[in-house]
């Protein structure tokens, strides 16, 4: 009990000293604000104790899209999005000066996460039942990006 914090806070301005933390962990939160470049090594890294661990789970995609985004997603997905690939987030990560050993790899619980937030009581999952249908399995994944502190 005493060793897990809970905060609701900015990730750009989180109160924490630097190398407080033995792990940090976001689920489905990340790449709303992870995605900006420098964001790592600027606010999060330097929280991680050396040799800390850093997991993050997001939504995110099967691969880029290359061509800008399919026609049939384009009513539910701008121009700027930000869910992206493994390989577009390692490639992030491996660029951070504090994190080493970027891993990243698609988890097998894509369909039931997904699944699970369609049938709840959300007005956000309720607008997602359609782009969901649209997509039909072509374009999107869940992915895990871990990180260690250097």
């Amino acid at each position: 009990e005493d060793l897990i914090i809970p905060i609701h806070a900015d990730a750009h301005d989180l109160p924490f000293a630097e190398e407080f933390f033995d792990c940090i962990i976001s689920v489905d939160s990340f790449h709303y604000f992870g995605h900006e470049e420098g964001f790592l090594d600027k606010h999060l890294a330097p929280l991680l104790k050396k040799e800390g661990v850093i997991k993050v789970g997001v939504p995110g995609l099967q691969k880029e899209f290359e061509n800008g985004v399919p026609v049939e997603m384009r009513p539910f997905i701008e121009l700027e999005y930000n869910f992206h690939s493994c390989s577009w987030w390692k490639d992030l990560w491996s660029r951070s000066d504090l994190i080493g050993e970027v891993r990243t790899r698609e988890l097998s619980c894509h369909q039931e996460a997904w699944e699970d937030w369609l049938e709840c009581d959300n007005e956000h999952a309720k607008r997602d039942i359609p782009m969901m249908e649209a997509e039909g399995g072509k374009y999107f994944n869940t992915l895990l990006i871990e990180g260690i502190r250097k």
